[in-house]
């Protein structure tokens, strides 16, 4: 499926009570524009014109002038995925959803539904942005896996071998992986392992595929690296849970990663992340012989904006100042706030001819930029020290910057620091 920008859902149900509620709880959790309909009479109207404004549709399965679900086949005769709506299931309803190839049903039950559909709705967005790879010519049921992943927003790719799968993974990127049990060119497990030696499984998720009567297939697959397992023949219902689950907790565990290395107040790396990816370029830099500058800015006048403006005029102009650093580095470059009204530049160059002018206009930009409090422009100044003295690791060159900053500080002018002799 394409990614759809245009982040409209329509719901339909002949109540005007459930509607209501619909709309307001997904426009105030999802930010995301919602079209009512009451019956299908409304809705053959709403998607005759320009079907493809619509992301995704909730319905209601029994409407007054459709009882018997003609509204899902009318929804989806245009490509809109569907979520339904019921008061009751059994098990025939519920096979009977599940060859209509839904997104989901969502019993009526209570007002708790709406979060799971909002929480549903959510992840089919992100899932435009999301990549699985299928691996195994043999997987039994391939062709429904790789159905259900696109019902499901999901972009979908196909190699055939374990080599294949691990050549794939070299050059792009995947988000989730579906292997069987035994490939041709090796065992499930042993690709799986392979695998883990690049991903942990909160990064990349693996969900393993064998077929009856495996034995402790299931076992060897789990102590391999596989996060889930399901044998095949399964319940297509059965599949979206656990693709569910595995997507939910890999998200959950990127976004524990991003508040971890991120500067909540300006969203920027913080010093931990800074620490962890400059020593990484640092290694990069040692190997190829070029240029490592590692550069630390520090707004001069800060503590004396804040005394007299208050704490938040000083996060605005923290705010500000990374966003200055970040029109100004090349995109190759990294830019982090220490802590404090301390920021730090790592970039790598094949010559350092360049550094003065950078130094100047980057001066230049914090000097031309104002920040407004109350009608009154509020003036910027900074120092700056860097090092481009190799040392073991970052944390000593950061420290070198840091001396050199505080010699700028006292000398008025920007510093350099060698081996912390400046």
């Amino acid at each position: 499926m394409q990614i759809n920008d245009n982040k409209k859902i329509l719901v339909v149900d002949d109540s005007a009570v459930v509607r209501g509620m619909l709309q307001r709880h997904l426009r105030r959790e999802l930010d995301l524009e919602v079209e009512v309909a009451e019956s299908y009479v409304e809705t053959e109207r709403l998607i005759q014109k320009y079907p493809e404004r619509f992301f995704v549709a909730v319905l209601d399965l029994l409407l007054p002038d459709a009882p018997n679900g003609e509204v899902v086949s009318l929804v989806q005769k245009v490509g809109v995925p569907s979520i339904v709506l019921t008061a009751s299931m059994s098990d025939e309803s519920r096979n009977r959803f599940m060859e209509m190839e839904l997104v989901d049903y969502v019993l009526k039950k209570s007002p708790n539904e709406l979060l799971y559909i909002s929480e549903l709705i959510n992840r089919l967005y992100e899932n435009q942005y999301r990549t699985a790879l299928i691996v195994g010519a043999a997987i039994e049921q391939k062709l429904l896996l790789e159905t259900a992943l696109r019902n499901h927003y999901l972009t979908v790719e196909l190699v055939d071998s374990g080599q294949e799968g691990l050549e794939y993974l070299g050059r792009s990127r995947a988000d989730l992986i579906i292997t069987d049990s035994t490939l041709p060119d090796m065992e499930g497990a042993e690709f799986i392992l392979e695998v883990r030696e690049k991903f942990t499984r909160e990064e990349l998720p693996i969900i393993a595929v064998s077929g009856p009567n495996s034995g402790l297939m299931s076992v060897n697959m789990i102590k391999s690296g596989a996060n889930d397992y399901i044998t095949s023949p399964f319940y297509l219902e059965e599949f979206y849970c656990r693709l569910n689950h595995n997507i939910d907790l890999s998200r959950k565990h990127k976004r524990i990663c991003e508040l971890t290395n991120v500067d909540t107040l300006t969203n920027l790396p913080n010093r931990k992340y800074i620490l962890d990816e400059g020593n990484r370029q640092l290694k990069n830099a040692q190997r190829s012989g070029v240029h490592f500058i590692l550069v630390i800015v520090s707004l001069d006048n800060f503590h004396e904006i804040q005394s007299e403006h208050g704490i938040p005029a000083g996060d605005r102009l923290l705010v500000h100042c990374g966003n200055i650093l970040r029109q100004e580095v090349r995109e190759s470059d990294l830019v982090a706030r220490l802590g404090d009204d301390k920021f730090c530049i790592i970039g790598m160059s094949k010559s350092l001819d360049n550094l003065d002018n950078f130094f100047d206009r980057l001066e230049a930009s914090f000097s031309n930029n104002t920040l407004e409090k109350n009608g009154q422009a509020i003036g910027l100044s900074v120092s700056i020290g860097y090092t481009t003295h190799l040392r073991n690791n970052i944390d000593s060159m950061v420290g070198d910057a840091n001396d050199a900053l505080y010699e700028a500080r006292k000398r008025k002018l920007v510093a350099y620091c060698y081996d912390k002799a400046v």
